[in-house]
């Protein structure tokens, strides 16, 4: 019942990625020599970073950027107008999603096989280091950790996804 019910949504959102025909924005990988280039992977000039400070810095994702000159006030009135649009495609999708969950039904063998605490899931070294740190570096943590293979390192990804 709610995938047809999140089809609409879907194509809504395909039509608003499919209508970026110019490319009044694009994006480069942090740390790209294409961040210093001129173009920025387009014909016309050079580019300037958008630079977007967020409390949740994200370092995976790409760097947006736009023309040295800016955009022109009315991409930047249609890019809010798409925003806006997309924002609540978002929210509608959001509730048809919360409303699935909140009709499953968890069994209650698979309740029982959860953690009960995060300090039992992620174990002793990483749950002090979460809770006794000021600000949480993850570098700080990886050397902390030690981790010398692609199995330890799987498996503590496996108990941190299970918290």
């Amino acid at each position: 019942m709610s995938l047809p019910a999140l089809r609409k949504p879907h194509n809504m959102l395909m039509e608003i990625l499919d209508s970026f025909t110019d490319n009044e924005f694009w994006y480069v990988e942090r740390g790209s020599s294409s961040m210093n280039s001129s173009g920025g992977g387009r014909d016309t000039g050079t580019f300037r970073k958008v630079v977007v400070q967020r409390k949740d810095e994200k370092l995976w994702l790409p760097v947006p950027c736009v023309p040295a000159e800016g955009l022109l006030e009315e991409e930047r009135k249609h890019l809010r107008i798409i925003r806006d649009c997309a924002s609540q495609i978002y929210k509608a999708a959001l509730a048809i999603n919360d409303s699935t969950l909140n009709d499953m039904n968890i069994p209650d063998s698979y309740l029982t096989t959860l953690p009960k605490s995060g300090k039992a899931s992620v174990g002793d070294v990483i749950y002090k280091h979460l809770c006794t740190a000021e600000k949480f570096y993850p570098d700080q943590l990886l050397n902390i950790l030690k981790i010398t293979s692609k199995h330890e390192a799987l498996e503590l990804a496996d108990n941190i996804f299970l918290i």
